[in-house]
């Protein structure tokens, strides 16, 4: 199957030249027709130099409140990811971010390629081009499921997802790395941990549970702690717990769920579809906290639903949780899931009432009833289906 199909080094390194290419390509045209300078690299690019004058980052002129964005974003990124920017203090405007952005892109393309080219849609889905377009870390933070010693680099970007990506593929060996790369940055600047959590505090953007309450679909994500064994299922849970930008490129790290082409494509898919009914409904002009806070609802239904979708339906407890809870509900007749209990989840059947499912969960079923078992970092695990009849014993 093409979903399996494994790349030699050469053919990995060969495929992450192509995405350099096409992605400081696509980073630097989105970023010039914008104007966007380097974006949301633009603030700790600007730390990083200041860091080269001896100066504090977070105490920065150029950057207040009633300048025009990018100049006029708070500085998030901790000193450790400021560091790591250094070598591109001295690119010019607009070739930084998009540089950054296209090697990011290469190492995450290298690092899915290991496993087979079943990723690779995530370079086509909508959050990957808005991340191009805004020159940010998440191709990074993905490519860091797999590469570990990715793993400080990525807590010294950014803190939050990272913790979602040390819940599912937790590595004790290099969380040691990025706490003592942390200890180290205090002999660069020993108040930058005052001064980060004072810009941290002003973050108002919420974690997707918490958006729930605004949201209430939002809700079904903690059908996800019946995943919790799996990777993907503590990436989900973790991932709705943390404060993040709910603006479709910090959630590309869903793309780490699906197991074969398929499933990335369906997801890719209803990234469009998120993003095209937030352009239509929710886009506005000319302002950024807006449009942003408009994004929420079509983040949440159309790119975590259906990465939940799909982690429900590759796990078999799930299946058996999920009966359980139906009967539950069936006593109750709860409306916000009144779908559990009219839906006949029998793990491997190809029948049922398949019209009764919610969209995202009827096409995940197609797309996972043989789907093979998969672990970032380790190679495919042939698993016989649930649903298949055992194997009947030899006769004497």
């Amino acid at each position: 199957m093409i979903d399996r199909d494994a790349l030699d080094r050469k053919q990995r390194l060969l495929l992450a030249v192509v995405i350099i290419v096409g992605s400081f390509a696509l980073s630097f045209s989105l970023l010039s027709w914008r104007g966007y300078v380097d974006a949301d690299l633009t603030s700790p690019l600007e730390g990083a130099r200041a860091i080269l004058r001896g100066e504090d980052p977070w105490n920065n002129p150029r950057f207040a409140p009633g300048n025009p964005w990018p100049y006029n974003e708070r500085l998030f990124t901790p000193l450790p990811g400021q560091l790591a920017l250094i070598p591109l203090t001295p690119l010019p405007p607009y070739y930084a971010g998009a540089t950054f952005f296209a090697l990011s892109s290469g190492l995450l393309a290298y690092a899915l390629s290991r496993e087979g080219l079943h990723r690779l849609p995530v370079f086509l889905s909508s959050s990957f081009v808005i991340a191009a377009m805004v020159a940010q870390w998440s191709p990074l933070l993905m490519a860091s499921a797999v590469l570990p010693w990715l793993t400080p680099l990525a807590f010294g970007a950014k803190p939050n997802l990272a913790l979602a990506l040390a819940a599912a593929y937790p590595r004790p060996r290099w969380l040691l790395v990025s706490a003592a790369v942390f200890a180290g940055s205090l002999l660069v600047m020993p108040s930058w941990p005052l001064a980060w959590l004072h810009e941290v505090q002003q973050h108002h953007h919420p974690p997707p549970l918490l958006y729930a309450f605004v949201f209430p679909p939002g809700l079904l994500l903690l059908y996800a702690l019946v995943t919790f064994r799996r990777p993907e299922g503590r990436l989900l849970i973790v991932l709705g717990l943390v404060p993040q930008l709910l603006f479709f490129y910090d959630q590309l790290l869903l793309w780490l769920v699906p197991r074969t082409w398929r499933q990335s494509l369906w997801l890719t898919a209803w990234s469009w579809v998120g993003w095209a009914g937030w352009f239509i409904w929710g886009y506005v002009p000319n302002d950024m906290g807006a449009h942003i806070t408009s994004s929420r609802p079509w983040v949440v239904a159309c790119l975590y639903l259906p990465a939940l979708a799909l982690v429900l339906w590759q796990d078999e407890r799930s299946h058996r949780s999920i009966s359980l809870l139906r009967s539950w509900l069936s006593q109750r007749g709860l409306p916000a899931v009144r779908w559990l209990r009219s839906s006949r989840l029998t793990v491997g059947q190809r029948g049922g009432a398949m019209g009764s499912y919610p969209l995202p969960l009827r096409s995940a079923r197609r797309l996972t009833e043989r789907a093979d078992g998969y672990r970032p970092g380790s190679g495919p695990v042939r698993a016989r289906r649930s649903g298949s009849p055992p194997t009947p014993p030899a006769r004497p």
